[in-house]
């Protein structure tokens, strides 16, 4: 695995187009608010349109002059080096969850499948079952939720029982459904929604509480 560590200006990259792995432009990223910065609903770097929806001079200013740490893996890197790497780096500012790590392992491996399985959670029996607050939302718990749905519907019964750390159990598997050329999304997609579908018109939102008799 060749790996490098460097420091790069913001500045030389706020110049650029930005294009994807292929060289094909990308579409400018488009802002979404938060709970303390409501404003930046919207926003772009630059908007020559809408000069409203531009973000600040001043800000703009800042971030030309911060630095950023980058981590170059190879694409051809093995890939539980790349996802121990990154777990190693994942120790300054906010920590991901265990699931916000798996996706970027996904989106590293098999992009098209990490795309499918984010459109899963919105499915509205999901939603209307599962009934997540926002801090699990947050950190992808829904994702990781639909990610065991998909991995229990494959494996055979006795494994179940012989799971050790499930994070450890969920990556593993993640990473053996990444690499399956055989894996068949429109039909465990059929199957997500009819379970769900079944789920919510004889339980509703108390699907997966606890049971009280």
């Amino acid at each position: 695995m060749w790996l490098t560590a460097c420091s790069v200006s913001l500045h030389y990259f706020s110049s650029l187009e930005l294009r994807d792995e292929e060289g094909k432009g990308v579409e400018p990223l488009i802002l979404q608010k938060t709970k303390y910065l409501p404003a930046l609903q919207g926003v772009q770097w630059r908007n020559e349109a809408e000069p409203k929806k531009s973000l600040p001079s001043d800000l703009q200013l800042v971030i030309k002059r911060s630095k950023i740490s980058a981590s170059i893996v190879l694409k051809e890197s093995d890939e539980t080096a790349k996802y121990d790497l990154f777990q190693r780096l994942n120790t300054g500012g906010s920590e991901l969850s265990p699931q916000e790590v798996r996706n970027c392992l996904l989106l590293m491996t098999n992009k098209p499948l990490f795309d499918w399985l984010k459109t899963l959670p919105l499915n509205e029996n999901f939603i209307l079952t599962t009934a997540l607050s926002d801090r699990p939302l947050e950190e992808a718990y829904d994702v990781e939720l639909a990610l065991r749905f998909l991995i229990l519907a494959l494996i055979p019964e006795r494994e179940i029982k012989s799971v050790g750390d499930v994070g450890i159990f969920l990556t593993d598997k993640m990473t053996e459904i990444a690499q399956n050329k055989k894996f068949n999304t429109t039909a465990m997609k059929d199957l997500f929604e009819k379970t769900f579908l079944v789920l919510n018109d004889v339980f509703g939102d108390d699907s997966f509480k606890r049971f009280s008799g």
